[in-house]
């Protein structure tokens, strides 16, 4: 292997091992039609914001919803750490932007892979590798990202919010978040491999006058749960599927999914 392809590879492992949500983030949410603007994509969490370098070669699918119409923007990506997908709405309505990245394998060490377990709601997973007395092991994770952003071109809010991708692990909103005000509530329904997802941990925060508030709530045996948007400004939520590995020499894959919207 060239030197060049081993630090490719060591960085883009490297990068996805640090990452806990991915997301892709406007600098406005209401866009008019035919205005262009550039996405950023972000990473660590709702406290903790960082810009996310980007390869194009990390990326599987990118591409822009709006009613039936779908638009592959992969042409638009650029590398780097800031404005990395170039975005222009044609026509006005709700609009669905979407990202899956390809999977890597990172090395991930003990303590942090433990935390992240806790933190996530992962408890099972907790449980068995301290029933296995594996506690003090670190893991071979294979993780991929799946993000979608919803943002609101002229006053008139339509059903493409509805729209299934077909995600492993997807968060659907079950309202227009551009119908709603603040106080109302918002549910949300997680389908895994296409169906409900019961009992998962689903984080959500909020970003508000440079205020931030995180809340955990667990999903019914329906895949539902719901939460009151009581603030304007930035909505982040994510959702984290780990299932154990067939492929020799990886323990564990991940599927890390995440939504993002803003209430005015």
């Amino acid at each position: 292997m060239k030197r060049w392809l081993v630090v490719f590879v060591f960085n883009l492992l490297f990068t996805f091992s640090k990452a806990q949500e991915l997301w892709l983030q406007p600098p406005l949410f209401f866009p008019k039609a035919g205005e262009k603007f550039s996405l950023s994509l972000l990473s660590g969490d709702g406290f903790h914001p960082a810009p996310y370098t980007l390869l194009r070669e990390q990326v599987n699918k990118v591409s822009l919803h709006h009613s039936t119409s779908v638009t592959d923007l992969k042409a638009n990506l650029k590398n780097g750490s800031k404005d990395q997908l170039d975005v222009i709405f044609s026509e006005a309505g709700t609009q669905l932007i979407i990202l899956q990245t390809n999977s890597v394998v990172s090395s991930v060490d003990a303590e942090k892979f433990n935390e992240y377990l806790k933190a996530h709601g992962l408890d099972e997973i907790y449980f068995k590798r301290e029933q296995t007395g594996v506690l003090n092991k670190p893991v071979q994770e294979r993780s991929s990202y799946y993000t979608k952003v919803l943002m609101q071109a002229g006053e008139h809010a339509d059903d493409t919010y509805k729209k299934v991708i077909g995600f492993p692990i997807e968060i659907i909103v079950e309202k227009n978040p551009y119908s709603l005000k603040p106080g109302e509530t918002m549910p949300f329904t997680i389908l895994w491999q296409g169906k409900p997802l019961f009992g998962t941990q689903v984080k959500i925060w909020n970003i508000h006058n440079n205020l931030t508030t995180q809340q955990s709530i667990y999903t019914q045996q329906d895949g539902r749960m719901e939460t009151r948007v009581s603030n304007a400004g930035l909505w982040i939520v994510s959702v984290v599927q780990m299932v154990p590995s067939k492929q020799a020499g990886v323990d564990w894959i991940s599927y890390r999914s995440s939504l993002v919207f803003s209430l005015r």
